[in-house]
């Protein structure tokens, strides 16, 4: 379908969808912060004893681990990956596409690919494949009594990973010598070793494949077009150009969804998932699975993801984030209603499913009735009870008196209710009119409570302090469009427009360059955030201030393309050195595409 991209390890790993294996390139620029003064960090116990490899750095080159869920520690897991000839380390280069990693040592060469059930499939002709690791206490290294090799790589912080080795081709051989001063196996290294025709074959799972049946060894090239047709499907829900740019963005949204545990009596992930990173923050953030949906060309597709989310609803209250070890509840911001609007405008919206529409109405009307239960003071008013509930935990809005009411959050829930209001007509529920005119009252409440007449002020609910904001998020009102007076309109554009305000070569500001409070390396005070920034272009696009959008458009497609799909990007000068434990690209790649695909030419 594409032309090929070629992945820099060094930058995002190498994946697909449904797996918890990655391989990434370790050069050593993260090297020096160890996981015990992560933990330091994080204000977590001190639970490591004994030398830490990390402290000294890790050897630069080719590693394999496992997605640990819910959790912060980087490198937990990791073995070194070396290929070998005649049982000697060999020098080698490597390439890799979004379907194959090849290892290549003169003429010879190892093709690793992620095969049926997420497991690892690598083949070699004229070389071996080493797997290395130092070990701590609580780790063990066995064979199993059908052959099979194991390592679990646990640890006392239970968020590494395991590893089951099976020969197809070839031989296994592990060498994990027992120190019976340390009381441990120091370290464990597992050789795939070649046939006498001089070729070996291999599968690795993350689970026991005797014990839980998973294992499955379709024919290698069988396995390798399976993952190349899966990615190409993959991206014909998106539609977004057959560039590299849009190839890149496409595959780090691929590797980021995780399937719901389908197999847990009591599941955390109770359906599939967009995550925002696979090496750190493997976790599902619910405000950004409705952020994403702009993005998708195929509707159904779009409605799934937000389905997803309400499937984890419990009382009218929705999680913040879930991943397979924890769920946690707390208010966001509820972008679902510009989420749907947007979705109703794809083409094909006319065709899907009454009872999927009435679905996702029946639940973002029990979590609006939750928003009211909760997050109110009296009619048509609403706050937020504290800053993280903005989505932007630096957010200046941390500043003012909480419960506070922003023009956001009024945002969101105007919007909200008029696509309760559209729900209600396309499934055939005759709440239309009610939703209609909350969606007027909560516009009205907006205007007549927080516009003073130059911007939006946020105000304490139980204070009743006005508070002057200058943070991009006071700015949201203007993706209401021709829902406010124009006068209003105009002068949000023309601030969002003015380079000594909002507007960046690289997208718009989180917090005006005039604000005292404004750093332009923290998310959420200043930082170009990437979350929100195809949010406010097809926003202010659909209000008719059309160049301020595309010069926003331009900017953060320029920074893209500079500096990779971020998060978070630096308003001026160089961006931090890009290491493969970065997180979010998927909501970085769900704003690039939302605004390089026809959605955004829109």
């Amino acid at each position: 379908m594409g032309k090929g991209i070629s992945l820099d390890l060094k930058k995002v790993p190498f994946s697909r969808r449904s797996a918890s294996f990655m391989f990434f390139e370790e050069d050593n620029s993260g090297g020096g912060v160890s996981d015990r003064e992560r933990f330091r960090h994080n204000d977590a116990p001190l639970l490591y004893s004994g030398e830490d490899e990390a402290e000294k750095g890790y050897t630069p080159g080719l590693y394999v681990t496992v997605s640990s869920h819910g959790s912060t520690i980087r490198r937990k897991g990791l073995l070194s990956i070396t290929p070998t000839r005649n049982g000697a380390p060999a020098d080698y280069t490597y390439s890799a596409s979004p379907s194959l990693l090849t290892i290549r040592s003169g003429d010879d060469a190892v093709e690793i690919i992620i095969g049926n059930g997420g497991s690892i499939r690598a083949r070699g002709r004229g070389l071996g494949l080493r797997f290395f690791t130092k070990m701590e206490f609580m780790e063990g290294a066995a064979v199993l009594p059908d052959g099979t090799v194991c390592l679990e790589i646990v640890g006392i912080y239970f968020v590494g990973g395991n590893f089951y080795f099976r020969a197809i081709d070839g031989e296994i051989r592990l060498d994990a010598p027992y120190n019976n001063q340390t009381c441990r196996t120091d370290a464990a290294t597992v050789d795939l070793i070649p046939s006498e025709s001089g070729t070996f074959e291999a599968a690795i799972f993350a689970m026991n494949p005797s014990e839980y049946g998973v294992a499955e060894y379709k024919p290698f090239d069988e396995c390798l077009g399976e993952i190349r047709s899966d990615f190409d499907d993959f991206r014909r829900l998106y539609g977004s150009g057959d560039t590299d740019l849009a190839e890149l963005c496409e595959y780090l949204v691929w590797i980021n969804y995780q399937d719901m545990d389908r197999e847990s009596a009591a599941p955390n992930l109770k359906a599939d998932m967009i995550f925002s990173g696979r090496i750190r923050d493997v976790l599902a953030k619910m405000f950004h699975q409705p952020l994403h949906t702009p993005a998708v060309r195929d509707p159904r597709a779009a409605l799934d993801i937000m389905l997803g989310v309400f499937a984890h609803i419990s009382g009218g209250m929705l999680p913040s984030e879930t991943s397979r070890n924890r769920i946690l509840y707390g208010a966001f911001p509820p972008a679902f209603g510009f989420a749907v609007l947007e979705l109703l405008k794809n083409p094909g919206a006319d065709t899907l499913p009454g009872e999927r529409l009435k679905s996702l109405y029946d639940g973002m009307s029990a979590h609006y009735d939750w928003w009211k239960a909760t997050r109110s003071f009296g009619e048509n008013s609403f706050s937020y009870a504290m800053p993280r509930e903005c989505g932007f935990d630096a957010a200046s809005y941390a500043l003012y008196d909480f419960p506070l009411e922003t023009p956001d959050l009024y945002t969101w829930l105007a919007l909200y209710a008029e696509a309760l209001a559209a729900l209600a007509r396309a499934a055939g529920i005759g709440d239309a009119e009610i939703w209609t005119a909350r969606a007027g009252a909560l516009r009205d409440a907006l205007i007549s409570g927080l516009w003073d007449g130059e911007r939006f002020v946020c105000r304490g609910a139980l204070s009743g302090k006005t508070f002057r904001c200058e943070s991009l998020l006071a700015y949201l009102p203007v993706i209401l469009g021709e829902r406010l007076p124009r006068e209003i309109i105009s002068k949000l554009a023309t601030d969002l427009g003015d380079d000594a305000k909002f507007m960046s070569g690289r997208g718009f500001l989180s917090e005006s360059r005039e604000s005292v409070h404004f750093a332009g390396g923290v998310s959420g005070r200043g930082a170009v955030d990437l979350s929100l920034q195809h949010v406010f272009i097809l926003g202010l696009r659909a209000a008719g201030c059309r160049e301020t959008a595309d010069r926003a458009a331009a900017a953060v497609i320029s920074g893209i393309e500079t500096f990779g799909a971020r998060d978070v990007v630096v308003p001026d000068g160089a961006q931090p050195e890009r290491v493969p434990a970065d997180n979010g690209d998927s909501v970085a790649a769900s704003a690039a595409l939302a605004i390089l695909g026809n959605r955004g030419k829109e």
